[in-house]
C-alpha cells in the first residue's frame, strides 16, 4: 500500500552574525545573507505541492531548531511513507569532528543539525519513511558518502542525499533548487525519467537519476 507523501522545505536567508570583512565564513566569523533563498525554496515547495506532496515550509530557524524539525520529519511516519527534506542555507564542516552541519539563522551550528545523523536515523533506526535529502548548501557533497556505507552494499537505501556541491566547494545561485523546480514543473521530463507526475520515488543505489 502506498504511504503518505510529505516534504519539509527549509531555508535560511538571513544570518544573525554578519560576515566580517576579509574573513572566510564560519560560525566564529559570520555568514553573508543569502538573498533569494526564500524564493528558491518556496518555488520548490510549490512544485512539490503540485505533484501531491503535503509540504511544510520552515523559515529562518536556528541550528538547533533545524535539527529538531528535520529529525521530527524523518522519524514521523511509517516505512511505506516517503519524505523529502529540502534545505537551503549555509553549511559548515566541523574541524573537530569533520562532519557537515547546516547553519542556522543564529549563525551557529548544533549537533542535531549534522546531516549524517539525519541519514543514519533513516538507515539504521526503527522503520521510518524513505527520505530524500536535497542539500542546496556549500560542501554538501561531504554528506553523500560515509564509512558505514560499505555495510549497506547490496540493499536499496532508505535515505538518499542529493548535493548541490562537492565536499570541498561552494554552491552558487541556488542552482540545485532551480533545477529541481524546473524538473518538477515539466511533466514531460518526469515521464522521461519514468516517474509519475504525482509521485517522486527513491532510486536504488545503481540508479543515476531521480525517479
Amino acid at each position: 500500500m502506498a504511504g503518505s507523501l510529505e516534504a519539509t522545505v527549509l531555508y535560511v536567508s538571513e544570518f544573525a552574525r554578519p560576515l566580517k570583512p576579509g574573513n572566510l565564513p564560519g560560525p566564529s566569523t559570520g555568514y553573508q545573507d543569502l538573498e533569494g533563498a526564500d524564493a528558491a525554496a518556496e518555488a520548490v515547495a510549490e512544485q512539490l505541492e503540485r505533484i501531491g506532496y503535503t509540504v511544510t515550509i520552515e523559515r529562518e530557524l536556528s541550528a538547533a531548531e533545524i535539527g529538531e524539525r528535520v529529525t521530527k520529519a524523518v522519524k514521523s511516519g511509517d516505512a511505506d511513507d516517503l519524505r523529502i527534506v529540502h534545505v537551503v542555507s549555509h553549511a559548515s564542516v566541523s574541524k573537530e569532528i569533520d562532519k557537515l552541519h547546516v547553519v542556522g539563522h543564529d549563525s551557529s551550528i548544533d549537533a542535531s543539525a549534522i546531516v549524517e545523523q539525519w541519514v543514519t536515523a533513516v538507515e539504521f533506526g526503527p522503520p521510518t519513511p524513505r527520505t530524500l535529502f536535497v542539500l542546496d548548501t556549500c560542501f554538501a557533497g561531504d554528506a553523500t558518502v560515509f564509512p558505514w556505507m560499505k555495510r549497506t552494499v547490496g540493499r536499496a537505501p532508505r535515505a538518499l542525499v542529493v548535493a548541490a556541491s562537492p565536499w570541498d566547494d561552494r554552491a552558487y545561485d541556488f542552482r540545485l533548487s532551480r533545477a529541481l523546480t524546473d524538473l518538477l514543473s515539466n511533466s514531460e521530463e518526469l515521464d522521461a525519467l519514468g516517474a509519475s507526475p504525482n509521485v517522486v520515488s527513491l532510486p536504488t543505489r545503481s540508479s543515476s537519476s531521480l525517479t
